[in-house]
């Protein structure tokens, strides 16, 4: 596998750290791979599962998102302010100018492969910004991953944190730590799975992985109160039906969640997710629940089955 990193510019001059994973051999290349990582991470955190695609022969392109990774802690000398903030996509409208800065990596890619099928594959709250995407085009795409997501109507518990989001930008600005909002959601699943000591358990089982999301200094900050009241707005666009219903109904769609993933309510939103793409008419969508595990299935003790499901589900939508 080749990597290369390089910096591109987002819709409003953002310059957003980039990963490109290559197979050796680029000429048996099949298909290519938009990656979308989750809230309070980074693109290198998957570095390994780049290496089971590109060995099947797929390309992955990873941006680390606006507030996220090497784009705000490794920021260019002239970034403005409000692109320094870590967990902070911007002061206003951030959401959707995360979904603008995809699409110009989506021209890119296209300008580099304009041959090659091009997939998404995005993981939490990239998953539920691949189905923003898909509702915003899906013509574009010729499948999707949703990795660790979530679905159906929002539960009563959203709509309280939805009040204490609005509360806390208010208060603190757009660009203040919702320090109040994280400690809910993590009270929330720490509950849910009984987490015992590190707030990282709800990642996976493996000591490994949450003693190195513990020590990580690019994880475990608060988003910023902006974000969360553009990620209430986008939630809310997510499960209307007649949203949903744009998405054309033949694209293939694979979803896999942990079973004991707080974020897809054990497999009940994760369900009420691919029931409402089934329900909305689309004829190829499949899930898989993993039972017992947690939220970041290519971390967690499943690793080598769902990396094996993952590269199967994709050879079967770009044969050799």
């Amino acid at each position: 596998m080749q990597t290369a990193t390089r910096r591109i510019q987002g819709c409003d001059g953002l310059s957003i750290h980039l990963i490109q994973w290559t197979p050796d051999d680029i000429l048996a290349a099949r298909g290519v791979i938009q990656l979308l990582h989750g809230q309070g991470e980074y693109a290198a955190r998957y570095t390994h599962v780049a290496q089971v695609l590109t060995d099947n022969g797929f390309i992955v392109y990873a941006p680390d998102l606006r507030g996220h990774g090497e784009t705000v802690f490794s920021p260019v000398p002239e970034a403005r302010e409000e692109h320094c903030i870590p967990g902070h996509m911007a002061d206003h409208d951030g959401w959707n100018k995360c979904l603008a800065d995809f699409e110009i990596l989506r021209e890119l890619i296209r300008s580099e492969q304009p041959l090659l099928p091009l997939f998404l594959l995005g993981h939490s709250l990239g998953s539920l910004m691949a189905q923003d995407l898909l509702m915003e085009n899906s013509s574009l795409w010729q499948g999707a991953v949703l990795l660790g997501s979530t679905g159906g109507p929002l539960a009563l518990r959203h709509r309280a944190i939805d009040l204490v989001v609005q509360v806390q930008r208010m208060v603190k600005g757009a660009r203040g730590a919702a320090t109040w909002t994280d400690a809910l959601v993590m009270q929330a699943f720490a509950k849910e799975i009984g987490m015992q000591q590190y707030r990282s358990e709800w990642l996976s089982h493996d000591p490994e992985v949450i003693l190195a999301a513990e020590a990580d200094p690019m994880m475990n900050f608060p988003a910023s109160a902006q974000h969360w009241v553009d990620l209430g707005h986008a939630l809310k666009k997510r499960v209307r039906p007649e949203n949903i219903a744009s998405i054309r109904s033949d694209i293939p769609i694979w979803i896999a969640s942990g079973g004991n993933c707080p974020m897809g309510e054990k497999g009940k939103a994760v369900t009420a997710l691919a029931d409402s793409l089934r329900a909305a008419g689309l004829t190829d969508v499949s899930m898989k629940l993993y039972e017992g595990m947690n939220h970041e299935l290519h971390n967690e003790l499943c690793r080598e089955e769902f990396l094996a499901d993952l590269a199967g589900w994709f050879d079967a939508q770009a044969p050799r």
